[in-house]
């Protein structure tokens, strides 16, 4: 792990991180996959942020830029995408990206 991807508290920069890494959230119909334009998108579904609330950086999905446009604009969502289906998208996401962070942590 590079010094960049460290904040100064010493907690890893999940954001840095993400930085040519794959797509995580694999949005059907929407992602890229091109790991030049990863980012971390934070993970917004209810219970861990509220209206216009910016979630902890733990909730940090690596994602492409696709995939996170459709994340923080809800009307760049595709129809076939009901209310529910974003949250389950989403939290699968947060879960590839907290076991991907583990493994570069090595824990």
């Amino acid at each position: 792990m590079t010094k960049r991807q460290l904040k100064p508290d010493g907690f890893p920069d999940l954001r840095a991180m993400a930085k040519h890494k794959p797509c995580l959230l694999r949005l059907p119909e929407i992602c890229n996959g091109n790991p030049k334009t990863t980012r971390g998108a934070h993970c917004r579904v209810a219970m861990i942020a509220g209206g216009a609330q910016k979630p902890t950086d733990f909730a940090i999905i690596w994602c492409c830029s696709d995939c996170a446009d459709v994340t923080d604009a809800y009307h760049l969502r595709p129809v076939w995408m009901s209310t529910a289906h974003p949250e389950q998208l989403m939290l699968h996401g947060l879960c590839r990206t907290l076991c991907e962070v583990g493994k570069v942590l090595g824990v």
